[in-house]
């Protein structure tokens, strides 16, 4: 992981390329009716959480030789959204790679993630698997 300073976001190019995306698991309660009658990704799901924004990284799910929609087991009903790298990082935000033993290709994204930063992510995500919603 790389820095400028003690202040700096954590960001990590090298383990992380711009090349690359990552991935966002999507609760049913975050997507919602837009005004055309379809649904639509609420900024909710790019809220941090302990500090950061976790995600998956494609990279890291390439290495294991592992499908995308791998995030998932165990998540029932959930979706999953997909940003850019590069894209993220224009925002002035880091992304890292910060596994876990259950999950070896988590990440996180790092920085202030304003109201308008959240929505334009909400925006700017690609939705590979909707959500289920509740009967």
């Amino acid at each position: 992981m790389s820095s400028a300073g003690p202040t700096a976001t954590p960001d990590d190019p090298v383990g992380v390329p711009n090349g690359s995306r990552v991935y966002r698991r999507i609760p049913p309660v975050w997507w919602i009716p837009d005004d055309d009658g379809g649904k639509r990704l609420t900024s909710a799901a790019f809220q941090d959480k302990d500090g950061y924004l976790s995600i998956g990284v494609g990279q890291v799910l390439d290495e294991l030789g592992l499908a995308v929609d791998d995030i998932l087991i165990g998540f029932e009903g959930y979706g999953l959204a997909g940003l850019e790298v590069a894209w993220i990082r224009n925002l002035h935000l880091g992304v890292t790679r910060e596994p876990t033993e259950d999950e070896p290709w988590h990440g996180a994204i790092w920085g202030s993630k304003t109201g308008s930063v959240k929505r334009k992510m909400s925006e700017e995500a690609s939705v590979l698997i909707e959500p289920s919603t509740p009967a």
